[in-house]
């Protein structure tokens, strides 16, 4: 199906599993349910006058966490659409935004290479690192919080939820830099959408095993990049290739 005819900015669950909810950055927020090929119907989301460079669903997909061109980062009730509340620190743009798997954890990577981690509940920052390089990429492990960083590098960074030091690395090959990551709901899998730097107009998606830190899948996506990614309750895998919404089943990797 196709919700969106604007560029696709997330894609997450509902905490059942059965709806898939994404947004765009028009503003469209749209549910749809798993078991149909019509999309949901869209509520229209406030922005404001930054436009949004990066968004995540929690983990619950009660809330919606988008990020601004200047740094600002806007928490918005899903099922209204309405903001919540505005976090503030970043001075450059966002690049990527992360959902812990406690539904009041955030983290964000601005355009300056600073990493930071919120507390949703309170909208005070918890954590903050300075990286040599900024982040396209963030994802956090529903099973231990590990938190997945990655991007121009090739690398993909493993780093502790706590302390933010780094506790295992992975190297995509070049020209591969890394666009997009999500965790499996059990920690032992990471989906990794990887960007050709030579075009930026291919790309792949791959499974790594997040013990051993080797690639044990390629999924097919055209050889169109899949820069927005998300793992599903029962393990399945949901993302936009350009503006299309794909499903892949990977039991065979349980």
């Amino acid at each position: 199906m196709t919700p969106h005819k604007a560029r696709v900015l997330a894609v997450g669950a509902t905490a059942d599993g059965r709806d898939v909810l994404s947004v765009a950055a028009d503003g469209t927020l749209v549910r749809s349910r798993r078991d149909s090929r019509t999309a949901g119907r869209p509520t229209r989301v406030d922005f404001g006058r930054a436009r949004p460079r990066a968004a995540v669903f929690s983990a619950d997909g009660a809330r919606l966490m988008t990020g601004g061109e200047f740094g600002d980062i806007r928490v918005f009730d899903v099922a209204s659409g309405a903001l919540k509340h505005e976090l503030r620190g970043h001075t450059a743009e966002m690049m990527d935004l992360a959902a812990g798997p406690n539904p009041d954890v955030l983290a964000s990577a601005g355009a300056e290479a600073d990493m930071r981690l919120w507390d949703l509940a309170s909208g005070t920052q918890a954590g903050f690192i300075d990286a040599e390089l900024s982040a396209f990429a963030l994802a956090f492990s529903p099973k231990d919080g590990t938190l997945a960083s990655g991007g121009p590098d090739r690398r993909l960074t493993l780093r502790d939820p706590k302390t933010m030091a780094q506790i295992g690395m992975f190297v995509l090959p070049a020209p591969k830099m890394v666009a997009a990551l999500a965790w499996s709901p059990d920690g032992r899998f990471i989906a990794v959408g990887d960007l050709d730097d030579e075009t930026l107009r291919k790309g792949g998606l791959q499974i790594v095993d997040a013990a051993s830190r080797e690639s044990v899948a390629t999924l097919d996506t055209g050889n169109a990049p899949a820069r927005v990614i998300a793992f599903l309750s029962d393990g399945g895998l949901v993302g936009f290739v350009n503006r299309d919404l794909r499903a892949w089943n990977l039991a065979a990797l349980k």
